[in-house]
């Protein structure tokens, strides 16, 4: 059986801004870390088989060798719907390019925009689905914590809250992630599979290269944009190098050789090294240590649609006590 034909809008394609080297680089591994920590489906996720306040060297010393090995393809792939989040709030070409696509589709202005990781596989995106009270761009009738169950909203990756200039509240747009086969999101039968609410997607695709390209797919289901990011040399490129030293810091531990110093890309090394500094911290106390060096400044649009700041707990404990550092 054929597929439906697909009518494709012009490519527009973008060169990508370089960012300074150690916030980029934390960046990689605080998606892979993020991954990790909130990511269900996970071969021995260490949230479910140690506690929430699991750390890198409980993780080391709890998995059998080559346990992270066997986890790796599952992080690069799911991992991606994280990454995507950083790069999206942090990166403004990349959040303008996309938004301005959207935004001609839905014949609208965006004054300002957010990214969240969204859907039930992730702890983080159920609870985003759970909280969030805003309104659909789908259906304005509709919000999002209790559109789940007939929008199969539980099925989504991703979800980007924008502020319109004509209304003052957040409206929610969804949208999905294909690590692997981002060729996928060209075609009709994919969409027709997901949540009528998905309105956009992200793809990694070999052959882009270093740019970013973006089109409007007319699916049988409606018109999809479409980012595609490159695997070789890019972005998502190096996030698959950031899994693999997460491995390595793994097996060979952090104490003794400094192997990592041999590594020759700006600001590689250095964060590598200041992975080995906190390397008993819990990585729910590491995360927002590495995200205060490279978050800039996004519009907040949690208490508005009442979302609860994360703690990243569950249930968090009256208090955690780490060197240098205390949560109550």
């Amino acid at each position: 059986m054929s597929l439906p034909s697909i009518s494709q809008k012009p490519i527009k394609v973008l060169r990508p801004v370089i960012p300074e080297a150690r916030a980029y680089w934390l960046m990689q591994f605080a998606a892979v870390l993020e991954c990790v920590h909130n990511h269900k489906q996970l071969f021995m996720a260490p949230r479910t088989k140690l506690d929430e306040t699991w750390s890198l060297i409980r993780l080391r010393g709890f998995l059998p060798l080559g346990a992270f090995q066997t986890m790796m393809g599952h992080v690069t792939n799911w991992g991606a719907q994280y990454l995507f989040t950083y790069v999206f709030n942090e990166n403004t070409e990349i959040r303008n390019f996309l938004m301005a696509e959207i935004a001609s589709l839905e014949n609208c202005e965006f004054i300002e925009s957010k990214c969240y990781v969204s859907g039930r596989d992730s702890i983080k995106g159920e609870k985003f689905l759970r909280q969030c009270k805003a309104r659909l761009a789908s259906d304005l009738r509709r919000r999002v914590h209790k559109s789940r169950e007939p929008l199969h909203l539980d099925h989504t990756d991703l979800c980007i809250l924008a502020r319109l200039s004509d209304r003052p509240d957040p409206i929610a747009f969804f949208g999905e992630v294909e690590a692997n086969k981002g060729h996928l999101l060209l075609r009709s039968s994919f969409w027709q599979a997901k949540s009528t609410a998905a309105t956009f997607g992200v793809g990694f695709k070999d052959g882009v290269g270093e740019a970013y390209s973006i089109q409007v797919v007319d699916t049988t289901v409606g018109p999809r944009v479409v980012l595609l990011m490159g695997t070789n040399r890019s972005v998502f490129g190096d996030f698959h190098l950031a899994v693999e030293l997460v491995d390595a810091l793994l097996q060979r531990g952090v104490h003794g050789s400094t192997w990592w110093n041999q590594l020759s890309e700006p600001g590689l090394s250095d964060v590598l090294g200041f992975i080995r500094s906190h390397w008993e911290t819990p990585v729910i106390l590491l995360l927002p240590i590495m995200q205060q060096e490279f978050t800039s400044e996004v519009p907040s649009f949690e208490t508005q649609v009442g979302i609860v700041e994360d703690t990243g707990f569950t249930d968090a404990p009256k208090s955690l006590v780490v060197p240098g550092l205390l949560i109550r």
